[in-house]
């Protein structure tokens, strides 16, 4: 990570940046080893968030930016939510954002409409 917001910083106009998600998925021992910025888990009847975010710097900002990495071990049933700024930092005609709350309650709405696997 550190060398791509290197070279992005250094081929692209200073007002240029990018956000975006990474993560890699180990089926065997069910880890993601990069961070993850939502897992809604299960709990009994209620849903529990387990918040996994970490430190998300833009890339091509900052020529020396340091990116973390974190492991986060899911479970049978977890749901792992990838997103960026894109989605919720739109504003609507109100100029009132989507929101990381909204967010949240769309997915747990949605999910109880989907059937476990």
């Amino acid at each position: 990570m550190a060398t791509l917001n290197r070279q992005l910083y250094a081929n692209t106009s200073l007002e240029k940046y990018a956000t975006f998600y990474f993560a890699l998925y180990h089926e065997a021992t069910h880890r993601s080893p990069i961070p993850t910025p939502a897992t809604f888990r299960p709990c009994c009847c209620a849903r529990r968030t387990a918040d996994a975010r970490i430190h998300r710097t833009v890339v091509g900002a900052f020529p020396l930016a340091r990116y973390e990495e974190r492991t986060v071990e899911l479970e049978h049933g977890d749901l792992l939510v990838a997103y960026t700024d894109g989605i919720v930092e739109p504003e609507n005609a109100y100029g009132e954002c989507f929101g990381e709350d909204r967010l949240k309650d769309l997915i747990s709405n949605t999910r109880t409409r989907i059937p476990p696997s």
